[in-house]
């Protein structure tokens, strides 16, 4: 989510409540073999604790960072008026593989730049597992839950893993990308490996930069709310800078986007997202908006339909930012799932 509107999504999060500060932590796991048969070196995973995680470890909830996202950011959504509550829920927050906190092409000195390998959604899933066994002690979590890239993870978590977490949530993440997603997320590799500045990883300078602020500005608000934020002057004036705008590191950028391009839950089920359904054990609640153009949500209907999911429809014409600009609605469905008692029908 780095660059897709971030300023403005910060502001609304901000105008919410206050949010709370827990301190950047690391783990060093050893190595790590990946789906590809590939090895991860010297595994190392960023974290950060929210709440008593030793004195209520049936109650904590596991949140995983968006594309691009790292745990400083997810505090955003953690505090007493927020979306967890971890006086009610302690919280562990995972930097996800590839993020420049945990283990990335950026920071990597064993496996550095595009010596880093290509890593899946299942590989940050089974990274944050190792985290959460090893270090936590945690053989079960009350839930896991994540946006975007995070839902994607929470969506592997369920299906490949499905006796760990008592409940899931996703939000705007997909058990899949559709056809449309992955001419987008593609589009934002080749405009970084066509930038002269590339030099196959070994840039001197973030390539790309002005291409994919412009990639991401079209893609994560829908064109009716482009139309309306936006003036024509200001986007006039705004082709017209030529300072670079900061961004994601784009070797990390690639390997995460990658991870998302084949991600596919129902790969052991010949791609039938109902039958991979039927592996999900958890309750799981499912939101989504039907204007996101980032991760379009046919995927995760079809598959939280199949799931006897919770289903809720963030509304408006926000795209990809709704979790944002629909911020109370979000709070009070997501804190309403995880109160409510587990029983034996879903959800």
């Amino acid at each position: 989510m780095t660059g897709w509107r971030r300023a403005g999504m910060l502001a609304l999060l901000l105008a919410f409540g206050p949010t709370l500060a827990a301190e950047q932590q690391f783990a060093d796991l050893g190595d790590l073999q990946l789906s590809s048969g590939a090895t991860l070196k010297d595994l190392r995973l960023g974290y950060r604790q929210y709440g008593d995680v030793a004195g209520k470890p049936d109650q904590v909830v596991v949140l995983l960072t968006w594309f691009g996202g790292q745990t400083a950011q997810v505090e955003e959504l953690i505090g007493p008026d927020r979306m967890l509550d971890p006086a009610q829920t302690p919280v562990i927050a995972i930097d996800a593989l590839a993020d420049g906190v945990s283990s990335s092409p950026s920071n990597s000195t064993t496996q550095p730049r595009m010596q880093f390998p290509e890593i899946r959604i299942a590989d940050m899933v089974q990274s944050s597992r190792r985290l959460l066994t090893d270090a936590f002690k945690l053989k079960r979590v009350k839930a896991v839950i994540g946006m975007s890239m995070g839902g994607m993870q929470v969506f592997e978590w369920l299906t490949h893993d499905p006796d760990f977490a008592e409940r899931g949530i996703v939000i705007q993440g997909s058990p899949r990308l559709t056809p449309y997603d992955l001419l987008l997320w593609q589009s934002t590799i080749e405009a970084i490996k066509l930038d002269a500045t590339w030099q196959q990883g070994n840039y001197t300078e973030q390539p790309a930069r002005r291409a994919l602020y412009y990639i991401a500005t079209l893609a994560g608000q829908s064109p009716t709310a482009i139309n309306r934020a936006m003036t024509r002057p200001q986007v006039l004036a705004l082709l017209d800078r030529h300072d670079p705008v900061q961004g994601f590191d784009a070797n990390d950028h690639i390997r995460q986007v990658e991870a998302m391009l084949y991600h596919d839950v129902a790969r052991l089920d010949a791609g039938d997202l109902s039958r991979a359904a039927t592996r999900v054990k958890a309750p799981l609640l499912y939101l989504w908006n039907a204007t996101d153009t980032v991760v379009r949500p046919e995927p995760g209907l079809e598959f939280a339909k199949a799931a006897n999911a919770k289903m809720v429809e963030l509304p408006g014409d926000c795209g990809h930012g709704a979790f944002a600009c629909e911020m109370p609605k979000l709070v009070e469905v997501v804190r309403a799932f995880l109160a409510k008692p587990l029983t034996a029908d879903k959800p």
